[in-house]
């Protein structure tokens, strides 16, 4: 069954940028980063990707006055089957070839787990996360340091279930209707 449900390779790739600079009074440094996993399965499946942005500014307006601001946004993207859970995991073994046939007679899949697993819906999960900071040192006197800082950190999670209904081909090869 493992052989059916899951890829022999699977790719992923990974891109970077950066930039950065400044000045004696202004630095700056700005990032991104993409990332896009295919995910294990056959049929396309599963699969992560993630789009993380990153940026830091720091000002010196005056000589013992510092000013920082950093911000970063990520945003994640993960789907895979609706039925493959924990629990249809530890039920492959009992339920699965050679317990029972993968395929019919006439070559299609006949397997109620693999079936569901292919054509049973997915799951998708969207998660976005934003996080700034915002710094503030000022030395009054040699040796001495006043430090404030302000963090704000917001998120989101948006989770899809879709649930489809599995056929099993009659044995003439037509699809039975779902009445």
């Amino acid at each position: 069954i493992y052989d059916v449900l899951y890829k022999s390779y699977t790719s992923a790739h990974e891109h970077n940028v950066s930039i950065s600079g400044g000045t004696d009074r202004l630095n700056y440094f700005v990032s991104g980063n993409y990332l896009s996993q295919d995910g294990t399965l056959n049929w396309k499946l599963d699969g992560y990707k993630r789009i993380n942005l990153f940026g830091k500014f720091e000002a010196h307006p005056w000589e013992n006055v510092t000013i920082g601001f950093s911000s970063r946004i990520i945003k994640t993207d993960y789907h895979q089957p609706r039925h493959l859970t924990d629990e249809r995991y530890a039920a492959m073994g009992k339920e699965c070839w050679p317990i029972g046939p993968l395929y019919d007679p006439n070559g299609h899949l006949f397997n109620d787990t693999v079936l569901r697993i292919k054509e049973g819906g997915q799951t998708t999960n969207v998660a976005k996360q934003i996080t700034n900071q915002l710094d503030f040192v000022y030395k009054p006197l040699p040796g001495w340091r006043i430090v404030a800082n302000a963090n704000y950190r917001i998120g989101a999670n948006a989770n899809t279930e879709i649930t489809l209904p599995v056929y099993q081909m009659s044995v003439d090869g037509v699809t039975p209707s779902p009445d």
